[in-house]
């Protein structure tokens, strides 16, 4: 009995002598085809998935920041101007550079390359706002977004007052009253 079946199946299967090319371009045709369709209507999502992302980072960020300014800023938000590097033995308190005080939160913003970059690799750009006496009271983070455009409608940016949102960062910040400084990339280039 097992031996009939055996010869049946080799029989059968020798004759058949594979695909021709015909079928094998009419299967490779469908999927382009497929592919043509479905690239166009999953871009989008792509998009989605960047900002997302950017969000994402700028809500760490703004969590390390906050926690700073209540723990060692005496109340006032990081400075610009002299990255540095956080270790162990940093000792931790008020006037800090925003690189050390992200590092110290596990974001490596280095001020110099090798630092976070947005998820269009371009660099977050931290901006304090500055009170008449110097004294950081507001901030804000920047990605230049999509169109790798700072200041264009689809630039993010989060601050100690606004949730992400998409546009141009103000000048002023309307809680804190601060005037915008000079800003700090997370990786030393120029925001675009």
């Amino acid at each position: 009995m097992f031996w009939r079946l055996a010869n049946l199946f080799r029989r059968t299967y020798k004759n058949q002598l594979g695909f021709t090319l015909v079928e094998l371009i009419v299967v490779v045709v469908i999927l382009a085809i497929l592919a043509a369709v479905m690239i166009p209507k999953l871009l989008p999502y792509t998009q989605q998935a960047r900002v997302s992302r950017a969000e994402g980072d700028m809500a760490t960020m703004k969590t390390i920041i906050e926690s700073y300014a209540a723990e060692y800023g005496q109340g006032y938000y990081p400075k610009t101007g002299t990255p540095g590097t956080y270790s162990s033995s940093t000792v931790m308190g008020p006037g800090m550079d925003i690189s050390v005080v992200l590092q110290s939160g596990g974001v490596q913003w280095t001020g110099a390359s090798g630092g976070i970059t947005d998820p269009w690799n371009d660099p977050y750009e931290y901006i304090p706002y500055t009170d008449g006496n110097g004294n950081v009271i507001g901030w804000s983070i920047q990605s230049a977004g999509q169109t790798k455009k700072s200041g264009s409608n689809t630039a993010l940016y989060e601050s100690d007052i606004y949730s992400p949102t998409l546009g141009t960062v103000p000048t002023t910040l309307t809680g804190s009253g601060g005037t915008a400084g000079a800003g700090e990339t997370s990786n030393g280039a120029t925001m675009p």
